[in-house]
């Protein structure tokens, strides 16, 4: 193993996951490393969040570069904790894109989001993350 990535066991799939140690926060729940690409909503549940699930800092770096791809510079990410109303313990983070494109392209784009990028990533980071869109 390299000095640039870690190992994470995952209790829930007993899964081995590398991730690089320069996309975390050195202080967990620490959010100044997603503000330039994220408007965060709630800061402190989105902090506390973070502090139970580190290896989701990977994906949510990734994700800038991704969204630009498919929905262009000039959206705007939010970025929040939703909680499920019937199991207040399932928590998630729900990043919504808020793009300028008529409603039908941007749901074409995220059809192709979710079909070139998204759905390709391990299943227990997408049951962490929602990603949706939001219009102006």
């Amino acid at each position: 193993m390299s000095t640039t990535e870690m190992v994470v066991l995952l209790e829930m799939e007993n899964t081995e996951v590398k991730i690089r140690v320069d996309t975390i926060s050195p202080y967990p729940g620490d959010l100044s490393g997603l503000a330039p690409f994220f408007e965060v909503r709630r800061k402190p549940e989105v902090s506390e969040f973070l502090i139970r699930a580190p290896f989701m800092y990977s994906y949510l770096t990734q994700l800038p570069g991704k969204i630009i791809d498919y929905f262009g510079i000039a959206s705007k990410v939010f970025l929040e904790v939703v909680t499920d109303p019937e199991v207040e313990e399932d928590k998630e983070l729900l990043v919504s894109i808020q793009t300028n494109l008529e409603p039908a392209k941007a749901f074409t784009k995220l059809s192709q989001f979710d079909a070139e990028w998204w759905l390709s990533t391990p299943a227990y980071a997408r049951k962490k993350i929602c990603i949706d869109l939001d219009f102006k």
